[in-house]
């Protein structure tokens, strides 16, 4: 291999003097392809095309479903330890739903909105807040099941934080954020 490389840098001037033929580089593709059975890049494109927004689309379905399944069964699993009469669950079920409500009017408005980002805050301020107060009404209730002061406290608490999420939506929509 050092040979040949001292002859052609020892003869130089001899390699350089003329052009290759026309279509030389066509032509040495083609031998290629044929001793190497590449398939061109151009001829799957489309169809990486396709697989790649596949890919992206049930990645982006799985997170959504997995992000709204855990929204959705929130308030089951924060009661689930806890015996309730049907009419609080129920009660407790219908404000959760309200509050989720509100929280997706809340996101909708923070994309619309110049200070969507400082409602969309608020909100959650407000909402952890809320959250902290029913994880101690229930474990009290855990404690001493079966009581109404506690249960109708912890409905109470589920009203208040989906009256504090409407006002932040009203306070929204003054502030032309619809």
């Amino acid at each position: 291999m050092e040979k040949l490389e001292q002859y052609i840098r020892d003869n130089r001037e001899l390699f350089d003097d003329e052009e290759p033929a026309a279509g030389h580089v066509f032509r040495f593709e083609e031998r290629l392809e044929k001793e190497m059975n590449i398939v061109p890049i151009t001829r799957n494109r489309h169809w990486m095309r396709v697989a790649v927004i596949v890919v992206v689309l049930i990645t982006a379905g799985s997170v959504g479903y997995d992000m709204l399944s855990k929204k959705a069964f929130k308030s089951a699993d924060e009661y689930a330890a806890v015996q309730f009469s049907a009419d609080t669950r129920e009660a407790l079920d219908y404000y959760s739903k309200l509050t989720d409500d509100r929280m997706t009017e809340i996101n909708k408005i923070a994309g619309t909105c110049p200070q969507g980002n400082q409602l969309k805050s608020q909100a959650e301020k407000e909402s952890a807040s809320f959250d902290a107060n029913s994880r101690e009404l229930t474990d009290a209730l855990k404690e001493n099941p079966g009581n109404e002061r506690v249960e109708a406290a912890l409905i109470r608490n589920q009203q208040m934080k989906e009256a504090a999420l409407s006002n932040i939506i009203l306070q929204g929509n003054l502030d032309n954020c619809k």
